[in-house]
Order: structure tokens, then C-alpha cells, then sequence
């Protein structure tokens, strides 16, 4: 009986090993699925504030855009109508602008787009 015994407690050795190996296999993938479930989440919110972010400057480009070519458009009918071009900022008198509205004989001061134009006859 010896022998079969031996062999019998060999074979419990064995499989003890295989539970532990197996129980250590079963923590390590819960580790790696955590992991990998966190990895994920952090992806999907960097997709979503990308997604965020590019819309947000497209949206940005439309705008600027719009505001350069409707400018631009200013500046052409400005140049065909032969109109002075005075920003906001620029500080003019009054008597400045009526000296070079009558020295150019203009017609008048528009305003757009928050600038003003004098048209010339």
C-alpha cells in the first residue's frame, strides 16, 4: 500500500499546484480585464473631447471665415465705389473728416461692419 499511497499523495501535490496555478491565472485576468475596462473608458472620453475640440474649430474657422470673405467683399465695394476706409479705433476730428471729405469731393460717410466709409463723387 505504500507505493499507491506515495503515487496518491504525489498526485494531491500536483493538483494542489494546478489550483494555486489557476487561482493565480484567475487574479491576473481580473487585473488585465480592470485594466482593460479602464484603458477603454479613458479612450472613449479622449475620442469624445477630440470629437469636441474639432467641432468646437470648425465651428471657430465657419465663423472667421465668414466675418474675412464678408470683409473682404467690403473692401472690393469700398475700392469700386471709391470709399475712405476709417477703422473704430482710428482717431479722426471732425473738421479732419470734413477737410478731406471736401478736398476728395466726397458724397458722404457709410458706416459697417462697425467701420466707416467715406464715398468720393
Amino acid at each position: 500500500m505504500k507505493p499507491v499511497e506515495a503515487e496518491l499523495r504525489r498526485i494531491e501535490e500536483v493538483t494542489a499546484e494546478i489550483v494555486q496555478e489557476m487561482e493565480y491565472l484567475r487574479e491576473r485576468e481580473m487585473k488585465l480585464r480592470d485594466t482593460n475596462e479602464s484603458t477603454n473608458e479613458r479612450v472613449k472620453w479622449f475620442a469624445i473631447g477630440t470629437m469636441g475640440t474639432l467641432i468646437s474649430l470648425a465651428a471657430w474657422q465657419v465663423v472667421y471665415l465668414r466675418s474675412y470673405f464678408r470683409l473682404v467683399m467690403v473692401y472690393k465695394k469700398a475700392e469700386r465705389r471709391q470709399l475712405l476706409i476709417l477703422y473704430p479705433d482710428q482717431s479722426i476730428s471732425f473738421e479732419e473728416l470734413n477737410w478731406r471729405m471736401e478736398n476728395a469731393m466726397c458724397r458722404g460717410v457709410f458706416c459697417f461692419l462697425s467701420r466707416c466709409y467715406v464715398h468720393y463723387a
